[in-house]
């Protein structure tokens, strides 16, 4: 039985873990929708906002350049991903604070605010999407790296990309999230913490030369000999997940809003029948 997170969750969330999505994300999502009304929107918001007299947010007329080219470079990016055009939007979007995104989306016309709101919905995103999750027995070509006796796979047509993590844990932390997902209807918030033995079991089923135990400690934040709280790698398993499963989405040229996790608060998105789970990895749950 998996374990479940029963804090509220006023108590769970923070200002860290309130975005939707990554930069490269929300570039993504843009540039999918209408570029130039959307760009002349977060021009207009940026000044009509600023001259409002907020002190805590960035002007653009040290970036008046970079604004002039926003259009284009959303269109650049739509087209060819270009390092260029990337690196200019950061600028732009790191420098947007949460307030001034929703005032700039409420002055949306509705359609586009529609449009929007579907692009950047996970949900909505999992029901229009044609990637599968495969979990299988790996042979010996695909191994490489971390990879152990099980991988996992996104499938979109007849084009089929494994996943390489960077860490040996994160494919054993994202198995646990999608093992909830195919045997429940209903899912919530996850605590890997309290979901130690199916950890262990996971772990020592996919790595011959690991052991399950002592990787799971290794997770934990603890605290040494002198009382000082030594963070575990639990937060650099979820960053690993994030960036390994974008990579491989981008290859896809699919947003990866449902099948990443954005905090540890977060469940995955994707469609139950789009889970494909080998029946030696569902036998241990």
């Amino acid at each position: 039985m998996l374990s479940r997170d029963k804090t509220p969750v006023s108590k769970l969330t923070d200002n860290n873990n309130l975005s939707v999505c990554s930069l490269r994300e929300a570039m993504h999502i843009y540039a999918k929708n209408h570029v130039g009304y959307f760009c002349r929107s977060i021009a207009k918001g940026i000044n009509n906002i600023t001259s409002s007299g907020s002190s805590n947010l960035v002007t653009f007329r040290k970036k008046r350049k970079i604004m002039e080219r926003m259009e284009d470079n959303l269109l650049k990016y739509k087209k060819s991903k270009d390092p260029q055009a990337e690196a200019e939007l950061s600028v732009i979007f790191k420098n947007i604070d949460t307030d001034t995104l929703i005032a700039i989306c409420s002055k949306l016309p509705k359609k586009q605010m529609e449009m929007l709101c579907n692009t950047a919905n996970p949900y909505k995103l999992a029901e229009q999407s044609r990637v599968k999750l495969i979990v299988a027995k790996a042979s010996s070509e695909n191994i490489k790296g971390t990879d152990g006796n099980y991988l996992l796979f996104l499938k979109k047509d007849d084009k089929k990309l494994q996943v390489h993590f960077k860490r040996k844990e994160s494919i054993v932390i994202y198995l646990i999230y999608l093992l909830d997902k195919y045997k429940n209807d209903t899912v919530d918030t996850l605590m890997i913490h309290s979901n130690e033995e199916l950890f262990i079991k996971l772990f020592d089923k996919i790595y011959d030369d690991g052991d399950g135990r002592e990787s799971f400690k290794k997770m934990k934040s603890r605290c040494d000999d002198k009382g000082k709280i030594q963070q575990g790698q639990l937060k650099h398993c979820y960053s690993d997940i994030r960036e390994s499963i974008s990579d491989v989405c981008t290859q896809l040229d699919e947003l990866p809003l449902p099948f990443v996790l954005m905090s540890p608060q977060d469940h995955l998105a994707v469609l139950k029948a789009n889970v494909f789970i080998t029946k030696e990895i569902l036998d241990l749950v």
